[in-house]
């Protein structure tokens, strides 16, 4: 099964008592081919932004699917996304 994968990173409220840093985030992010989305429920922060992504790649996937697309593919396209994909704090 064929799937994309956000990478989210939460409690971003508390980003003084962090144990990763920006480039430890920014690596996995490539490794696994993510766009990262940092969130904070406590601040409303990205919560929607999350969801938004998930089913809008998803679309992508059931469309690519729908169409005789390569699935792999369009994967590989995701993932050439993430690593465009900055950490910002706003």
């Amino acid at each position: 099964l064929n799937f994309p994968i956000i990478l989210v990173g939460t409690k971003a409220d508390l980003i003084d008592s962090r144990q990763i840093t920006d480039d430890e985030i920014l690596e996995m992010s490539k490794k696994i081919g993510a766009p990262y989305i940092e969130c904070s429920a406590k601040m409303g922060k990205n919560v929607d932004l999350i969801f938004e992504t998930a089913a809008k790649l998803a679309l992508y996937i059931e469309f690519c699917y729908q169409n005789g697309e390569n699935i792999d593919l369009a994967l590989k396209e995701i993932a050439k996304l993430a690593l465009n994909f900055s950490i910002s704090r706003d």
